[in-house]
């Protein structure tokens, strides 16, 4: 090879170098898409809740922390192979730090519904003093959402032992019946707390 064709061969070599490492770091700094989270599958999420702020003043750190007591107690209540387990698992959940975490994370808009789902689960189970946790999960039967009525139901299910006849295949609009059955129970429990305080 003459020095020319060195040089040319060289210069090439460059020149693909160049461009590369300009479309890595064109690539690195565009703007990122958050992840898709609620419905799934195509779902419209079109009359989920309003979703509350992210809590303010809340470092990675704090957030990290939460999320792990979270996952402590979630694993124990939902994977309890008995009675006792479960009742020991709500007993941690009733903790201040564990209510705050599950607090936090039933309040963090960023958080994926089945987390914010359980989080007001844990809170609410046997326990009225935390009405907005049961309003969180009433509202969900309205959504568009297959997949978020039926977490929700799950949920409700599961706290007050009973359906009112609401099924979560069915559209909300043909549902209005249960949906206020179910709203005027969240009112009750939720009432009830203030005569027992």
């Amino acid at each position: 090879m003459t020095g020319a064709g060195k040089r040319i061969t060289v210069l090439a070599v460059l020149g693909v170098v160049l461009i590369s490492a300009a479309a890595v770091v064109a690539w690195k700094y565009q703007p990122q898409e958050k992840p898709h989270q609620p419905g799934g599958r195509g779902e419209s999420t079109r009359s989920v809740p309003e979703e509350s702020p992210k809590p303010k003043g809340r470092s990675k750190a704090e957030l990290a922390a939460a999320k792990m007591k979270y996952d402590e107690v979630s694993e124990a209540y939902f994977n309890a192979h008995d009675a006792d387990e479960r009742r020991a698992a709500l007993t941690t959940a009733r903790t201040e730090p564990f209510t705050k975490a599950l607090t936090l994370m039933l309040e963090d808009a960023e958080q994926p519904l089945p987390i914010r789902t359980r989080s007001a689960e844990l809170l609410s189970v046997g326990d009225p003093k935390h009405g907005e946790s049961v309003e969180f999960l009433v509202s969900l039967l309205s959504s568009d959402s297959k997949q978020h009525r039926k977490v929700a139901m799950l949920s409700l299910e599961r706290i007050a032992d009973r359906t009112f006849g609401f099924k979560h295949e069915l559209e909300p609009q043909k549902q209005k019946k249960a949906i206020d059955k179910w709203k005027n129970w969240a009112r009750e429990r939720t009432a009830k707390k203030g005569g027992a305080e």
